[in-house]
């Protein structure tokens, strides 16, 4: 099956409907935890960000800098997994970051995760380190879903192995609220934590503490407050753990391609 770190899958979507209701809370509860940017993207991005739920052995994603340039500085990987980053507020302060690229046809947002700590066991800092981001490349071709590209702990394999995809097709579909894929943030055994497609009992029974799957505050690539602030988060944190957005941004686009699109140009400009 390849390398265990980093494997990249790549799925055709197919939508099922869903009882569940978008959840952006309207109240926050304010504690020791950045404050979140105003929620500021295209329509694009909008309509087609995942929404998330997370098992409890993982943390919440969170915001990774606030509206006066403060970054986030994270938590050290002691205690559990989830301690110390699995609290209401961080869920409640935090945003979500993308940016997207359109040419022959097809549309591709990556949606960028921060995370204040990466910890596979408890009790250990050997099996973890502070900050993590993770990453989704969302596929759109004519206003509908067609791929989505799940990247596990910030590393891709350039070539998704054909018989598990071909599996996973068979067996599983992404259900879908409103064009918005469902995934789960979660503990692979005694490994990473990544995002994951749901199950069925994902969606009847989500694990966070809204009870619902979670849509964060976007911010989209065009639309920070502030080219400097902009600059300031992605300066944060460099080489794997950081986010995709800048630099790295178009190979990342090819590499979650997983060449299946050969139409869509990752290195193109875009065309609206």
């Amino acid at each position: 099956m390849g390398k265990q770190l980093g494997t990249l899958i790549g799925l055709l979507v197919t939508a099922s409907a869903s009882p569940l209701a978008i959840s952006v809370p309207s109240t926050f509860t304010r504690r020791d935890v950045l404050s979140p940017l105003p929620e500021s993207a295209s329509s694009l991005e909008l309509e087609f960000q995942p929404l998330l739920d997370f098992d409890m052995d993982g943390c919440y994603n969170t915001a990774a800098i606030d509206p006066s340039a403060r970054i986030n500085p994270g938590q050290g990987p002691t205690a559990s997994p989830q301690g110390r980053c699995r609290d209401r507020g961080q869920l409640e302060n935090s945003n979500v970051y993308s940016r997207s690229r359109c040419n022959n046809g097809y549309c591709a947002i990556m949606y960028e995760y921060y995370f204040e700590k990466y910890q596979s066991l408890g009790l250990s800092f050997l099996a973890g380190h502070r900050h993590d981001c993770e990453n989704v490349v969302v596929f759109v071709k004519d206003g509908e879903v067609v791929q989505v590209a799940l990247a596990c702990h910030g590393e891709y394999e350039e070539s998704p192995v054909r018989a598990w995809l071909e599996f996973m097709e068979y067996k599983r579909t992404i259900p879908l609220k409103d064009n918005h894929p469902m995934l789960v943030y979660h503990k692979d055994g005694v490994r990473m934590h990544c995002l994951r497609l749901v199950y069925q009992k994902d969606v009847k029974d989500p694990e966070n503490q809204f009870k619902r799957f979670h849509r964060a505050p976007l911010v989209g690539w065009q639309n920070w407050p502030s080219e400097e602030l902009r600059r300031k988060m992605l300066d944060g944190w460099k080489g794997q753990v950081g986010p995709k957005l800048d630099t790295e941004f178009s190979r990342t686009l090819e590499i979650a391609t997983g060449g299946t699109l050969p139409d869509f140009d990752p290195y193109g400009d875009d065309e609206y």
